[in-house]
């Protein structure tokens, strides 16, 4: 993925070109609903080869004390 999309990911409605029945919004509403409640996404990638999305949660421990 190339880096000027990948930093834009979870901030615009990003789509793909050639791929069908997405919008953009998926990543953004995810990371959203993890920032909610205190986690966050982290977007990686290798050009050309793969690309990992990392779901963040907040350490629950910390909270109950």
């Amino acid at each position: 993925m190339p880096p000027a999309l990948l930093n834009r990911l979870l901030l615009d409605p990003v789509t793909m070109h050639g791929q069908e029945g997405g919008s953009g919004w998926g990543l953004i509403f995810c990371n959203r609903v993890m920032q909610s409640f205190g986690g966050h996404l982290r977007v990686q990638s290798e050009q050309g080869c793969s690309t990992t999305v990392t779901m963040n949660f907040p350490d629950l421990e910390k909270e109950r004390a």
